[in-house]
């Protein structure tokens, strides 16, 4: 529960026109949003006329915003001082305002209607006492809900005595006969009054009369609507003098009367408070109001708030502040006594209850210069809730839940997260910082958001689209139709059949259970799908977009983008675009049609069909069978059990696999990928099958195959055909098996076995201590050293008769290739004889006769 009043405006100037002197205000809420200021400017002031002392008003939005400009409220009566106002609100919007025009003769009471605008209606005033021998001073005035309203006063004879009058003012205007609420022998003043929850009023006064003791008495009357009287007495009769009463009726029923008491908190002038019934029936004792005693606690105010409880404003002499205390409907404080206003000088506090549960405190401020200022308070819960009316709610400052109820609202959030609920009827809501949530109800219902003020979201029971600036909607109830905007949407529907539009932006349609229309319009959209009749529709060109199911779907024309959720065994199909298509954790079939399709089976033995077009197929866990169709398909393998199935002419295809694996018919190419030791076997055709990081076993098969060995020490065999082997790095034993293979060890020291066939030994890597290779059955005159320019580098196009020696070194400058028969060791000597080393490239069998015709010189060697 909220204790303490929390600051919900803090200070702030009434008079808008810094000129002159002002004080005196008077505040009441005037219902839409809006409350009125009325304040008396002392003669020469900027807004009024002269000569005398005159009233301004100015009317202030719901957030303390003045609305309009200052204006003069007596427009009728300027020639001498017009203050004392007091006002009331009407149920039409607008406001009256009673006051005091004094002039040479004596004062009256006079009446200005006004709408909540701040026009003049009637353009006349009302006339309530006029100074006819007497004088009349002091008025209050209180509202009925049929417009008709009680102005009392007091009148003075001149010959010392003054009563309590008043006067009704009728729903249609017009002024009802002058009666007296209280009169006696001696002075009775400073009347106020309120509206009791049953339709009469009290009217509260203090009482000079000498039987009382010699001391003043707070008392009160309770009047009918028409002025007869119900039922008086006295509220205090303490032997001290007891001054300045004022009232307030309660929201639950009843009235508390405060006042000002000599010595009354046992320290000095203090408030106390009395609460009572309808009926006048005294509800508690009298008690002290304030907490802080020192020095003089005087000028009271009082005012019911909505929660049946109220609020008490005073002076406190001693330090020059204004103080309050909250307190519930049993007279029991709620919270401790806060401070008001904070400045120096401050008197004379007003304070009034505004229609959605906050309370705003007005003051004068003394100085060189007097002006008047506000302060607005929230005693309210997180959440808050209005009435079957046409509301007005601003949150609390911290965020809250505001719930309209009926009527036509108007919801007010502020910087932090709110829930605005707007109920029956259209309303307005606006959210402003914050990430808020909007509850609508109706099509016409307006969610109001600025750019860079949260992340938004709309809960609508009806058909609704997205205003600027909020970015998600929610469909609650029955079918209807969500609309976004150019943001990036998320809308969401419910258990029927929606329609969902994105509009632009990267939306996220969520059709929720029901057989669902959903079109993201532009931009890269995502459509969740769990009802076999939803639709995602897509125009060309509208962007990237994807369907995420938990059903058996078919993408539409112009989505790209399938994935299937949960476990289910379900199937995807896409159209002929490129599409994505994945799988979930179930046996899915998932099937492409045209396109260069990607697709991912997840978890499950999955079957995919790439159809036309360049596929790859990733049949993730489990084992998958994949058939890539026409055109040059991919196949990602990690399970032993996965399969690629292609039939003949069917493009040229790639097997990329994890484990190890045999090309089935018709796919043309592996690879190898990891670090794991696995083999790699090919087919009957032309196949290319390279190696991993780590030691692979390779075997080609039939046809003229291209073997690469990668990263580890590997174990390369040709099978049939002419084939090429490539060890490359690491100490790889490489076999040519039958055909005329070409063989090249790489980097490593390799081992190298041409086997049948006039095979070719390739050197085409950088030379070096760790990079020799072992011919293990070079024959002589049959088999060839294929030398690369580039590291034979001394070499021209062809080995000569004197660049090869046999022997230990060179002879010659010119020796650039030396086999030592003895050894079987075969050497490569960059300048012969000159001072660079001979390099040892590769070993052959012992006393194996070679010739520069075995060396053959090539350049730019591809597999």
């Amino acid at each position: 529960m909220t204790t303490t009043p929390t600051i919900w405006e803090s200070l702030s100037q009434a008079n808008q026109t810094d000129a002159g002197n002002q004080n005196d205000i008077q505040i009441v809420d005037i219902g839409l949003g809006r409350y009125v200021a009325v304040w008396t400017e002392l003669n020469g002031g900027p807004i009024g006329t002269d000569p005398g002392h005159d009233l301004v008003g100015q009317i202030f939005d719901a957030e303390g915003n003045p609305i309009g400009n200052e204006f003069q409220v007596n427009q009728d009566y300027f020639s001498g001082d017009e203050t004392n106002a007091s006002l009331a609100a009407r149920p039409d919007g607008g406001f009256v305002v009673v006051y005091e025009n004094t002039v040479v003769s004596g004062t009256s009471i006079r009446v200005q209607t006004y709408d909540v605008d701040g026009n003049l209606v009637p353009l006349t005033p009302i006339n309530i006492a006029v100074d006819v021998g007497d004088d009349y001073a002091n008025p209050s005035v209180a509202m009925q809900s049929d417009g008709s309203y009680l102005v009392v006063y007091e009148q003075s004879d001149g010959a010392g005595d003054t009563d309590i009058l008043g006067t009704v003012v009728n729903a249609a205007g017009v002024v009802q006969p002058e009666f007296t609420v209280f009169s006696q022998a001696d002075n009775t003043t400073n009347a106020e009054v309120a509206t009791l929850s049953n339709g009469n009023y009290v009217v509260v006064f203090q009482d000079e009369s000498a039987g009382d003791g010699a001391n003043r008495d707070p008392k009160f009357q309770v009047v009918t609507s028409t002025g007869a009287a119900v039922i008086g007495g006295t509220i205090s009769s303490d032997a001290d003098d007891q001054t300045d009463v004022q009232v307030a009726a309660l929201s639950g029923g009843g009235f508390v009367a405060v006042w000002t008491e000599e010595n009354g908190d046992g320290n000095g002038d203090g408030i106390r408070a009395r609460i009572y019934d309808n009926d006048g029936g005294v509800v508690t004792a009298a008690f002290t109001v304030n907490t802080s005693t020192t020095g003089v606690q005087y000028h009271s105010d009082v005012t019911a708030l909505a929660d049946g409880g109220f609020v008490v404003v005073w002076d406190d002499n001693n330090v020059g502040l204004e103080y309050g205390q909250r307190f519930d409907a049993a007279g029991t404080a709620v919270g401790d006594q806060f401070v008001v206003g904070n400045l120096s000088a401050e008197m004379e506090p007003t304070v009034a209850s505004l229609s959605d549960g906050r309370f705003i405190v007005g003051f004068d401020q003394y100085g060189g210069d007097p002006d008047v200022h506000t302060t607005i308070f929230d005693p309210r819960e997180t959440v808050i809730n209005g009435t079957s009316e046409d509301d007005v709610i601003t949150s609390r400052k911290d965020g809250a839940t505001v719930n309209g109820h009926d009527g036509a609202d108007t919801l007010l959030g502020q910087a932090r997260a709110d829930i605005l609920n707007g109920g029956a009827g259209i309303d307005v809501m606006r959210g402003r910082a914050g990430d808020d949530v909007y509850v609508v109800d109706e099509s016409l219902d307006q969610a109001h958001e600025n750019a860079g003020e949260g992340t938004d979201t709309v809960v609508s029971s009806a058909d609704y689209a997205l205003g600027n600036h909020i970015e998600n909607l929610i469909l609650t109830g029955a079918a209807i139709q969500g609309v976004g905007n150019g943001l990036d949407n998320a809308i969401t529907g419910n258990a029927g059949a929606n329609t969902l539009l994105g509009l632009g932006g990267n939306d996220t349609l969520d059709g929720r259970t029901g057989a669902d229309a959903m079109n993201g319009g532009t931009g890269n959209d995502i459509y969740i799908v769990d009802n076999v009749g939803d639709t995602a529709i897509e125009n060309p060109g509208a962007g990237y977009d994807a369907v995420r199911s938990s059903v058996t779907f078919t993408l539409g024309p112009n989505v790209e983008a399938l994935t299937l959720t949960g476990v289910a065994n379900i199937n995807g199909t896409g159209n002929g675009l490129a599409n994505a298509i994945f799988g979930n954790e179930g046996n899915n079939i998932l099937s492409g049609l045209g396109g260069d399709d990607i697709f991912r089976g997840g978890g499950g033995n999955d079957s995919i069909y790439g159809g036309a077009g360049n596929d790859r197929m990733d049949g993730s866990a489990g084992a998958d069978a994949m058939r890539g169709g026409a055109d040059n398909d991919t196949y990602i393998v990690d399970n032993a059990g996965d399969q690629a199935i292609e039939a003949a002419g069917e493009g040229i295809d790639l097997v990329e696999s994890s484990v190890a694996f045999a090309l089935g018919a018709n796919v043309e190419n592996l690879l190898l990928t990891g670090s794991a030791d696995i083999k790699g076997s090919g087919n009957g055709l032309a196949n290319m099958l390279t190696g991993n990081a780590g030691n692979n076993v390779m075997n080609g098969r039939g046809g003229n195959d291209t073997v690469f060995g990668g990263d580890g020490n590997d174990n390369l065999r040709g099978g049939k055909g002419a084939d090429t082997l490539l060890g490359e790095d690491g100490n790889d034993r490489v076999h040519g098996n039958s055909g005329k293979d070409k063989l090249a060890g790489g980097l490593g020291k390799d081992k190298l076995w041409g086997d049948k066939g006039k095979d070719c030994f390739v050197f085409d890597t950088a030379l070096g201590g760790t990079n020799k290779d072992k011919l293990k059955d070079f024959t002589a005159g049959k088999d060839k050293f294929w030398l690369d320019k580039d590291i034979f580098a001394a070499i021209g196009n062809k080995l000569t008769k004197g660049e090869f020696e046999v022997g230990k070194k060179a002879q010659d400058a010119n020796d650039y290739i030396i086999h030592n028969e003895d050894k079987g060791k075969v050497f490569y000597d960059l300048d012969g004889r000159g001072g660079d080393k001979k390099v040892l490239f590769a070993k052959v069998e012992k006393g194996m006769s070679l010739s520069h015709k075995d060396f053959q010189m090539i350049e730019d060697f591809v597999a």
